[in-house]
């Protein structure tokens, strides 16, 4: 080989390993540099915050850019305090939207730098906006269309069905206003487009009209629509009701009987009380021809014209309670008439009462002799109700006011006691609700200083016989008149029933003072000659006489005509001789069996009656 060509290649491969560093001890390279610092240090924390709102739903929130030697790449924005961002963003202003309108929001900003693991400052102290109410709806003031198409029909004879088309607003309809007989106020407000209008008088005309009420904030009402009327319907005439008088227990002898009643909790046998003193029990059955005496206290009993044994009530859980009570007249001096209520109890299981266990409630002075009551019953609430008349001097003018009128005695008066207490010495307390319950009791001979507390209601005459519906629990009586009127009342608790400044309805020329109460006119009555004395009866509960059926019955004592009205009859009516059905006999009190079936007493045969189905 060319030796020349040798080292040629021998001297360019030497440079080429110089020129790459390698071989030889040419020297050594550069060392690499070191990396950049690691960035710890979290932005300045966002200052300038503001927060603003943009509407009722949007709120803008904007800040001043933060430093940091890394860079800043976004802000963290969170509402309310909380600790989960509502937006991350890269610029300096946030809108928060989808909000409650009026509502308050609080926001706060926090700063993220660039560095490789970024850093987060602090947040920014809070500021607050208030979303923008939404503005209020245009005003209405136009009223509704004035309701068309209104009509009224009788739906009963107490009821009117009053209906009308739909009026239109801009606003909608809350309801509409029914006026009655061209009335200012209006009797219902509805959300429907018909009313039914009640407690109406039968046969009677009304007229309507209707209003349209519209829902604005200050609501418009309609004119008045043109005015309609409805009549409402006639009652249907009363059943016919037709009695006959069934003679019954025909084999009885009894002397001035006028009362006939039950033992309570025994169905076997009837009990009968004679004015002369004298109480007998019978068995019921229809030839029973002997009877008992359970009570005899006619060594006591004043007995003539209206005077002798008036009333008995047992203890409604006689025998177990051995109770009874009585009413009657005593002549303490001759002349002197003395209304008595005692309680006498029974020794041997019901079968008699004691004449010697009497005890005194009441021994009340009878002023003119007569008009004594004398009726007891024992009522739903367990209570003892008395039936006393006004003592027989209201019928002249003697006097400031009558004592149907003075409630400083218990003459004239229903009263009212709980003979299952006590109130010192005296056998019976008060009921709470009586009329006068915070006065303390009256005395024996039935008056007091104060309004006396035994007193139910009052403005009586001569309460004889009355009576618990025994459905309703509603008292019925017949007061006896004087010289004019007889009467029928529904009595009701604290009630003022007129006796002396009315008889009936007919204003007396009596003094009678100032009544402090309403007068309470009668359920029904009748004038004299069409009969003389009342007596009041039952309600009817049986089914012997399916017209009667809830119907009132009440009699004449004097000529016998026997009545019966509806227990809804408006005061008052006046019932006449062709109403009623003339017996013929002298009913003196009726008896109610445990079936609902009606007996009456005839006074002047001393014979006991049923009221059956006439022809």
């Amino acid at each position: 080989m060319n030796r020349n060509l040798v080292l040629a290649v021998f001297g360019a491969l030497g440079l080429l390993l110089s020129a790459c560093g390698g071989g030889g001890d040419g020297g050594s390279a550069p060392p690499p540099p070191p990396p950049p610092p690691v960035d710890t240090t979290a932005p300045a924390v966002p200052s300038g915050v503001t927060a603003a709102a943009q509407s009722t739903a949007s709120i803008l929130v904007s800040w001043t850019a933060s430093t940091d030697n890394s860079g800043i790449s976004g802000y963290r924005v969170f509402r309310d305090a909380g600790t989960t961002p509502v937006a991350t963003v890269q610029t300096t202003s946030y809108t928060d939207t989808g909000l409650t309108a009026a509502t308050s929001y609080s926001y706060t900003v926090a700063a993220v730098d660039a560095a490789p693991t970024p850093n987060v400052s602090a947040v920014s102290a809070a500021v607050s906006a208030t979303t923008q109410s939404p503005p209020p709806p245009p005003v209405d003031t136009t009223a509704p269309t004035v309701p068309s198409g209104v009509t009224a029909a009788a739906r009963s004879t107490t009821s009117i069905l009053v209906t009308w088309t739909a009026s239109m607003d801009d606003s909608g309809i809350s309801g509409y206003r029914v006026f009655r007989d061209a009335g200012a106020t209006p009797v219902a407000t509805v959300q429907t487009t018909s009313y039914t209008d009640t407690g109406l008088t039968a046969s009677t005309s009304y007229s309507y009209t209707v209003a349209a009420v519209d829902a604005a904030p200050a609501p418009n009402v309609s004119a008045v629509s043109a005015a309609v009327s409805a009549t409402t319907q006639t009652p249907p005439p009363p059943p016919v009701v037709r009695l006959k008088a069934q003679r019954v227990f025909p084999g009885l002898t009894l002397f001035a009987a006028h009362s006939l009643l039950r033992v309570p909790n025994d169905t076997t046998r009837w009990v009968v009380v004679q004015q002369d003193g004298h109480v007998l029990s019978f068995a019921d059955t229809p030839a029973v021809a002997t009877t008992t005496t359970l009570l005899d206290i006619s060594d006591r009993v004043v007995f003539r014209n209206v005077h002798g044994l008036l009333g008995l009530a047992f203890h409604p859980n006689y025998p177990t309670d051995p109770r009874a009570y009585v009413a009657y007249t005593h002549e303490p001096s001759a002349g002197v008439i003395v209304l008595c209520i005692s309680e006498y109890t029974t020794a041997d299981n019901g079968v008699t009462l004691d004449p010697a266990s009497g005890k005194l409630l009441f021994e009340m002075p009878q002023p003119g002799g007569h008009n004594n009551g004398g009726h007891l019953l024992f009522g739903p609430d367990g209570f003892l109700y008395l039936g006393i008349g006004d003592g027989g001097s209201d019928d002249s003018a003697s006097g400031v006011a009558g004592n149907g009128q003075l409630t400083t005695n218990l003459l004239g008066k229903i009263l009212r006691v709980d003979v299952n207490g006590t109130t010192g010495s005296r056998p019976y307390r008060i009921p709470a609700d009586n009329p006068f319950a915070a006065n303390p009791p009256c005395s024996v001979e039935g008056t007091g200083a104060a309004d006396c507390p035994e007193i139910f209601a009052w403005g009586f005459r001569n309460p004889w016989r009355w009576s618990f519906d025994s459905h309703s629990g509603q008292l019925w009586l017949g007061d006896v008149g004087s010289r004019s009127r007889e009467e029928v009342d529904r009595v009701v608790l604290g009630g003022n029933y007129g006796w002396r400044c009315y008889e009936g309805t007919k204003q007396t020329t009596l003094s009678c003072g100032t009544p402090t109460t309403p007068l309470l006119p009668p359920v029904a009555e009748y004038v004299h000659p069409t009969g003389q004395s009342v007596v009041g009866g039952f309600v009817y509960h049986g089914t012997a006489i399916p017209a009667l059926v809830g119907r009132y019955v009440f009699a004449d004592y004097n000529l016998g005509y026997f009545w019966n009205i509806a227990t809804d009859t408006a005061p008052t009516r006046t019932v006449t001789a062709t109403d009623g059905w003339s017996s013929g006999l002298n009913p003196a009190s009726f008896a109610q069996d445990n079936d609902g079936e009606l007996f009456f007493v005839d006074v002047r045969t001393s014979s006991i009656y049923k009221l059956v189905q006439g022809p």
